[in-house]
C-alpha cells in the first residue's frame, strides 16, 4: 500500500483526498446533526456543534448560544449538550441533558445512527431515480478441477437460487454467497443451463474463506464473471520493480502475455506466477508512439520477483491495473423508478446492506470473517477517489454504504461509541437507576482502549 500511494499521480492523490474528505465531511456532520436535532426536539442546550476536531478553522453562533465550529482535523465531530458528563455542575435548568427522561436521552444517542441509515436511503434514491442495471447471474468459464466444476457447474448456467433465496441479479448471487463466508457444509445451487433444464448442485464447503483478505465467493468456487476482457490498464507502476525496470507506464494496455490475448485477470496473475521469475513477454499498447512499436504494439519482457507477505510468496512484476472490457448486452437488466418506487427500492436496499454489515460484523467475533478485511483511512479514501473517477453514482453509493458502515459500527455497545451509551441507558431503564460514576468511567477506558486497538489494526492493514 505504501508504495502503490508513492506511485499515485499528483492528481489521483489530489481526488483521492478530496472525495475522502467530502464523504467522510458530509457523513459526519449529518450523523451529529441527528444528535443535534434530537436534542433541541427535547429541549437540551446544545452548547457546541463541531465538525472535526482540534483548532477551529471556522466557528460561529446561532440565536440560541449555540456554537458551531469546522475544526482542523475532519476525522469525527461531536455535539456538545449542557450537563451531558455527569460530573458536569450545570444547575437545574431545564435544558440540562442529564435531567431528561432516560427514553429521551436514548432517543439523542440513537439519532445519530439513524441519521446515517436515513442518509444512506437519500444517496439511494438519488442513484435509482436514474434507473438501476444489474447483470443476470449468468456463469462465466468455470475452472477445470474447481468446486464448481466438480459439483457439474457449466458456462452460461444461469443461477435461480442459493438454497431457498431466489437470484435474479448478479448483486443477488454475491449477496447470498456471502452468508456462507466462514462456514462449512454445503451450498446448494439451483441453475438452469442453456437447454433450459433446471438442476441443483451441491457444492462443499469447509471454513469458507475464514482466513481470505477481501474474499471473492465466486471466484474460491471456481466461477468467472462472463466478462469479455479487453486489456488490463497500467495504473501505477512500483518504484524499482521489475514493471519499471522493464520500461512500462502508467496507461500502459496489456493486451498479451507471451503472444496469447488475455482472458481474466485471475488468468493474467496465474501466467506471471507458473513462469516463477522466467522472462515472459506483454504485449502492449501506448498512446504516445515509441521507437520500438511494431504497428501499434510494444513488445515488454518482463521476469517477475518472488515477494514474501501475509498472503506467502507471490510473484510479481509490480504494477496495480484496471480491467478493460464489457460484458455481454444481453446480459445487462435495466429497471427504471418513479420517484416513489425509488423511495422503495433506496428502503430496500439500505435494509440489505444494514444486514450485510450486521453479518460482517458477528463473522468478524465469530473468527469466520478474517480481520485483515478491516479497513482504515488509507483504503477508504482509495475507494473514495476510485468510485469518484467512475462517475457521480458510483461515488453516492460508496458515500451510502459509508454512511450505513457508520451507522451501524456507531451501535455497537462499546463504551465511547452511542451504542455503548445506549447500553448504559438501557440498563439504567431496567434497573431504575444509572450506573455509578466510577463504573462508567472504568467502561469508557475500557472502550476506549478498544476502539484504539480496532484503528490501528485497520490502519495495519492499510499499510500492509
Amino acid at each position: 500500500m505504501i508504495e502503490w500511494l508513492a506511485s499515485l499521480a499528483l492528481f489521483d492523490l489530489a481526488v483521492m483526498i478530496l472525495s475522502a474528505l467530502v464523504a467522510l465531511g458530509v457523513l459526519i456532520a449529518f450523523h451529529e446533526f441527528g444528535h443535534f436535532w434530537v436534542a433541541r426536539r427535547c429541549g437540551v442546550y446544545v452548547e457546541q456543534f463541531s465538525i472535526g476536531f482540534g483548532p477551529a478553522l471556522w466557528s460561529g453562533r446561532d440565536r440560541h448560544g449555540t456554537e458551531y465550529r469546522l475544526a482542523l482535523l475532519p476525522l469525527g465531530g461531536f455535539v456538545k449538550m449542557r450537563g451531558e458528563s455527569p460530573a458536569d455542575e450545570s444547575g437545574h435548568d431545564s435544558g440540562n441533558y442529564q435531567h431528561k427522561s432516560v427514553g429521551q436521552r436514548m432517543a439523542i444517542v440513537v439519532a445519530g445512527p439513524v441519521a446515517n441509515l436515513l442518509l444512506a436511503v437519500v444517496f439511494f434514491w438519488l442513484v435509482l431515480l436514474g434507473g438501476e442495471r444489474d447483470l443476470a447471474a449468468q456463469l462465466g468459464a468455470v475452472t477445470p478441477g474447481s468446486v464448481a466444476a466438480e459439483a457439474g457447474l457449466e458456462a452460461g448456467m444461469q443461477v435461480t437460487a442459493v438454497g431457498a433465496e431466489p437470484v435474479a441479479t448478479m448483486s443477488d448471487l454475491n449477496r447470498a454467497l456471502f452468508h456462507y463466508l466462514g462456514e462449512s457444509g454445503t451450498i446448494n445451487l439451483t441453475a438452469v443451463d442453456q437447454a433450459q433444464r433446471t438442476g441443483r448442485y451441491q457444492l462443499p464447503i469447509e471454513r469458507w474463506l475464514h482466513a481470505e483478505e477481501a474474499p471473492q465467493p465466486l471466484a474460491a468456487l471456481g466461477i468467472a464473471l462472463p466478462y469479455q476482457l479487453e486489456a488490463l490498464q497500467v495504473r501505477a507502476v512500483s518504484p524499482g520493480s521489475p514493471a519499471e525496470l522493464s520500461g512500462l507506464q502508467g496507461g500502459d494496455k496489456i493486451v498479451a502475455l507471451d503472444g496469447e490475448p488475455l482472458t481474466s485477470a485471475a488468468s493474467f496473475a496465474e501466467k506471471i506466477a507458473a513462469a516463477a521469475g522466467a522472462e515472459v513477454v506483454l504485449t502492449i499498447e501506448r498512446d504516445s508512439p515509441a521507437d520500438q512499436f511494431a504497428g501499434n504494439a510494444l513488445f515488454v519482457p518482463v521476469a517477475a520477483q518472488r515477494v514474501s507477505g501475509a498472503q506467502g510468496d507471490r510473484w510479481l512484476i509490480g504494477i496495480e491495473y484496471a480491467q478493460l472490457g464489457s460484458y455481454p448486452q444481453a446480459l445487462w437488466r435495466e429497471v427504471s423508478y418513479h420517484p416513489l418506487s425509488a423511495l422503495q427500492r433506496a428502503v430496500e436496499q439500505t435494509v440489505d446492506m444494514s444486514a450485510m454489515v450486521v453479518a460482517s460484523v458477528v463473522k468478524l467475533v465469530r473468527g469466520e470473517l478474517s480481520p485483515k478485511n478491516l479497513s482504515g483511512p488509507i483504503t477508504i479514501a482509495k475507494v473514495a477517489g476510485d468510485s469518484a473517477q467512475s462517475g457521480w453514482d458510483n461515488f453516492l453509493r460508496f458515500v451510502a454504504f459509508l454512511s450505513i458502515m457508520l451507522g451501524i459500527m456507531n451501535l455497537l455497545p462499546i463504551p465511547v461509541l452511542d451504542g455503548g451509551r445506549l447500553a448504559f441507558y438501557l440498563f439504567e431503564a431496567v434497573r431504575g437507576k444509572p450506573l455509578s460514576d466510577r463504573i462508567q468511567q472504568v467502561a469508557m477506558q475500557w472502550g476506549l482502549a478498544v476502539m484504539v486497538a480496532l484503528m490501528g489494526l485497520a490502519l495495519f492493514n492499510d499499510l500492509t
